[in-house]
């Protein structure tokens, strides 16, 4: 748990330095580029989700199904 809170913790520091940089940044030769940190938060937020799906905090409560095909319907 003390991982993924810390994920959490630094895709919202991430985000509140988007916030001040804008979504868009101005690279050397007078042009614009999406701010880098973008596709950081994106990449800390997908971990706190993966890993807080494994402490099954995000399944909602709801058991998956095993591995194999689905029953058919009607039987065989």
């Amino acid at each position: 748990m003390t991982c993924a809170a810390a994920a959490y913790d630094t895709a919202e520091r991430l985000r509140r330095q988007i916030a001040v940089d804008g979504d868009m940044i101005d690279t050397g030769n007078c042009g614009r580029k999406a701010n880098p940190l973008l596709a950081l938060e994106i990449s800390v937020r997908s971990l706190t989700a993966r890993l807080l799906g494994r402490l099954g905090v995000l399944d909602g409560g709801e058991s998956k199904r095993g591995p194999g095909r689905p029953p058919k319907l009607g039987g065989w």
